[in-house]
């Protein structure tokens, strides 16, 4: 999350309620507004940022009543420079 202009991870959050995990279909749709593009394996890419997002399965997304998508427990990391 951004802080002051600066990015923070988050490191504690409230208990989540889901109705149900998110399919593939359902995260890659809710990351592309972000510049997000799938890989593999759950993996997510930002080239303008060099950020890889991984770990965004239906045990990491769920889905509220409501249709919201919840975030939790993913693994980000910075793309290796070449």
């Amino acid at each position: 999350m951004e802080v002051d202009d600066s990015l923070m991870a988050v490191v504690s959050q409230k208990a989540l309620r889901g109705i149900r995990g998110a399919t593939p279909e359902e995260v890659a749709d809710y990351m592309e507004p972000f510049d997000f593009i799938p890989l593999q394996n759950n993996d997510y890419i930002n080239s303008s940022f060099g950020i890889i997002v991984s770990d965004l399965h239906h045990r990491n997304v769920l889905v509220r009543d409501d249709g919201e998508l919840l975030v939790f427990d993913p693994v980000i990391y910075l793309q290796p420079i070449k």
